[in-house]
């Protein structure tokens, strides 16, 4: 059994193996672990024999080895093999090295690579070595250094004018609804006041409705007008206090104060503070008249 099994082993080595024998060797290696170990080790051998390339001589002896030693089988068998294929792969490895080695060297002349002989006449010879200008080297074709990247372009920030001119709205005049006949209804102080503010002229308007603030603390909504005005004044530092003041407490007007809260930030140069204020007033239930406007603003903010 066991010479049969060897002569399907080496059969099957030379490549010289029926469909019939190939399956009686698979059936034998199933049935006997210790020769299929001794198969694997000698397919081992021969893809690293296949690997050493131009080594002929020690090639032909493993082959040899591999050829001759089956016959004497067991232990020893294996550790000639195992051996061998250890100093072919020590053999392959320092060959790969080699032509590592020689393959930087290359290019260490080519990158480098030295001036052509001049011949200098002797009373020259001293200022040879120093030439007074020198032509650039260029790199042969295939060594070519790498471009720098392009530094990267930053987006110009948007000026804080260009941005409250973008985002600034009117907000509408709820207070009063002027019409004929039913002024005397709204005192009059209130009725100017909002007069120069619907008609946008924030500068009048805004120390007007101050006074109503004065005239009427209970108020609060002079005070969110009287915010909005001075934000459509670029009156941006006094704006902060009132509209400040009414983001603090639940009120009709606490979302819309956020959105001038957040322009007036943005005119003093208070940008972190400004993105922070336009998160507040889209998260707040009721930050939807100017949704749309605070989202492209935030994302302006944030370039």
């Amino acid at each position: 059994m066991k010479d049969r099994a060897e002569q399907l082993i080496e059969s099957y080595f030379d490549k010289d193996l029926t469909p019939k024998e190939v399956a009686e060797l698979k059936d034998i290696l199933r049935a006997d672990s210790t020769l299929a170990q001794d198969v694997v080790l000698r397919l081992q051998l021969s893809r690293h024999a296949a690997l050493a390339g131009k080594h002929h001589p020690l090639k032909e002896r493993l082959r040899k080895a591999q050829h001759d030693m089956p016959a004497k089988g067991g232990f020893r068998f294996k550790q000639i093999l195992l051996a061998a294929s250890l100093l072919l792969l020590f053999t392959v490895t320092a060959v790969l090295l080699l032509k590592h080695g020689k393959n930087k060297e290359t290019e260490a002349i080519v990158e480098n690579p030295a001036a052509p002989a001049v011949n200098v006449p002797a009373d020259k010879q001293e200022t040879a070595d120093m030439p007074a200008t020198q032509a650039p080297v260029v790199p042969p074709a295939g060594h070519s250094k790498p471009a720098a990247p392009a530094p990267a372009i930053e987006k110009p920030v948007i000026p804080a004018d260009t941005l409250i001119k973008n985002y600034f709205i009117h907000y509408p005049n709820k207070v009063t609804l002027v019409v004929a006949g039913a002024e005397d209804t709204v005192p009059s102080a209130v009725n100017e006041a909002f007069k120069d503010y619907d008609r946008r002229d924030y500068h009048v308007a805004a120390p007007k409705l101050k006074s109503l603030i004065t005239l009427y603390p209970d108020k609060y909504v002079y005070k969110f007008y009287y915010g909005v005005a001075l934000v459509g004044d670029k009156q941006f530092k006094p704006a902060i206090e009132p509209l400040t003041h009414l983001t603090r407490f639940e009120n009709d007007y606490r979302a819309s104060a956020l959105y001038y809260l957040s322009l007036a930030y943005i005119g003093t140069g208070q940008r972190s503070k400004a993105k922070q204020t336009l998160d507040a007033y889209l998260a707040d239930p009721y930050g939807i008249p100017y949704r749309r406007y605070a989202e492209q603003l935030l994302r302006e903010l944030k370039q």
